[in-house]
């Protein structure tokens, strides 16, 4: 059995064990420092470290680069949580419809519109020769893998008319 307890609060010894934290962290507090930091070094370090984490990022061939090469990128999401989920879901590749046969411990399945290759987030977005037609009506763009996720009204209304999108 499982309980949940949200807090400290009503544990006296943990009530204790906080107070006493909270009295070092303040007896420890060091003095504010102003270095005087201009805004254009700000933006160079800023800079600087972009461009590490890029250079590091570049380096990674995962399926997660190919969505978003760029490290300064700016995620538009949908208003709604649920679209956000499936959206997160859809960028990672990992879905309960692609991947339910691991935790069932299945094979992986083939594709449910053209049983020809396996059924992955990347063959239904961008691949599926019988899905054509769909993506063209719905103006999704899958020429550039990352495009894919930018427009999330064109890409829900794909999955919506493949009959997809409660799957995800």
């Amino acid at each position: 059995m499982f309980m949940y307890t949200p807090s400290h609060v009503g544990i006296t010894g943990n009530e204790r064990a906080d107070e006493l934290a909270k009295s070092a962290a303040l007896d420890a507090a060091l003095p504010e420092t102003n270095y005087g930091l201009s805004t254009d070094w700000k933006s160079i370090i800023k800079s600087a470290v972009i461009n590490t984490w890029q250079s590091q990022w570049d380096l990674n061939s995962s399926h997660l680069h190919r969505i978003t090469p760029s490290v300064n990128q700016d995620l538009h999401l949908p208003p709604d949580r649920r679209s956000q989920v499936i959206l997160s879901r859809l960028r990672l590749g990992h879905t309960p419809l692609t991947h339910s046969y691991l935790l069932n411990q299945e094979d992986r399945p083939l594709c449910i519109f053209c049983q020809q290759s396996d059924l992955t987030i990347t063959h239904i977005l961008r691949d599926c020769p019988a899905l054509i037609n769909s993506r063209k009506a719905c103006q999704v763009n899958c020429g550039n893998y990352s495009m894919l996720f930018e427009d999330w009204f064109k890409l829900k209304s794909f999955l919506r008319s493949i009959k997809l999108i409660n799957n995800l």
